[in-house]
């Protein structure tokens, strides 16, 4: 009941998270935001509450609802916990997206409109993992569940970069090599979108190791 309940909430959310995951994360690397915009968004969500995105956004000259929620749950929020990962929280992370991730099935993901890589090579089963953990609300729920003040996006880049058992850790190979400077030649612009291109290559290596 209580899943249910979780994912009920995720769907509710699901338009203005996939807004601040995409308009936010965007807007932040344009245009930083500054003392003076936090201090109205905090402002704004002490008289409407964090939730009422639209009503705080426009008490906040130049952000919309989508950017004032992703600022507030992933930077300024007091209850946010940062710095190293103790490890009761990577067991209850682990734990998490273990219990979620079949709670998230594909009609959830069919909903979100998230859809697979189509060069994905993997089995049923393994699409079925994948897709559950792109599904919109995915980690915001499992960053409920393992609660002290990590974020979603805290919780995602834990396991997609140290604790995911699928990660490729052996030293790269000429032929990765060759292939990732491949991808990023042929990227227009210079805006990369390196889970995309980690997706493409499509080796074990995550976002953050082909960036690097």
């Amino acid at each position: 009941a209580a899943v249910d309940a979780q994912k009920l909430e995720a769907e509710v959310a699901s338009v203005v998270e996939r807004k601040a995951s995409e308009d936010g994360r965007r807007g932040a690397s344009i245009r930083e935001w500054s003392r003076v915009q936090d201090e109205l968004l905090r402002a704004a969500i002490r008289t409407h509450g964090a939730g009422n995105w639209v009503l705080v956004a426009g008490n906040v000259p130049g952000r919309t609802a989508a950017q004032c929620m992703f600022r507030w749950r992933n930077s300024i929020q007091p209850k946010i916990r940062k710095g190293r990962w103790t490890t009761d929280e990577d067991e209850r992370l682990r734990a998490a997206v273990d219990r979620l991730k079949d709670a998230f099935s594909t009609s959830t993901l069919s909903r979100s409109k998230r859809k697979l890589d189509d060069d994905n090579d993997n089995d049923d089963g393994e699409r079925v993992e994948r897709g559950s953990l792109n599904a919109v609300g995915f980690w915001t729920t499992v960053a409920g569940a393992v609660g002290g003040g990590r974020t979603d996006l805290a919780c995602r880049e834990r396991w997609t970069s140290v604790l995911d058992p699928a990660l490729h850790r052996e030293p790269w190979s000429e032929r990765e090599v060759e292939q990732l400077r491949a991808l990023v030649e042929n990227t227009s612009g210079t805006d990369i979108n390196w889970r995309k291109t980690a997706n493409l290559l499509n080796t074990g290596r995550t976002n953050v190791q082909c960036r690097r």
